[in-house]
């Protein structure tokens, strides 16, 4: 049985992607010392408290700090739920 996730608060839930290994991240210029502390993931789940003026979707590219987050494992895949926050840029 597939189980769906339901975020309360102002949280979000992305699936991890790759490190950022350029300066140069999806026209987004990242400072040298900045690379090392954040992590790139995929947008699966958006709480429905999430404020809307921030314009998060699912699927969208998110850049978020890395540690500020909680990892659990939904259907067998590996997410991490973070709070609106610890988003640093939403590439679109």
């Amino acid at each position: 049985m597939n189980k769906i996730i339901g975020l309360v608060g102002d949280r979000i839930a992305i699936r991890k992607g790759e490190e950022p290994e350029e300066q140069d991240f999806g026209g987004i210029i990242l400072p040298e010392a900045m690379i090392n502390n954040v992590r790139i993931g995929t947008a699966v789940s958006i709480s429905k408290d999430l404020d809307t003026e921030q314009e998060i979707n699912v699927d969208d590219l998110i850049l978020y700090n890395k540690g500020e987050y909680l990892e659990i494992e939904v259907n067998r895949e590996p997410l991490l739920i973070l709070f609106s926050r610890d988003i640093i840029a939403v590439v679109k």
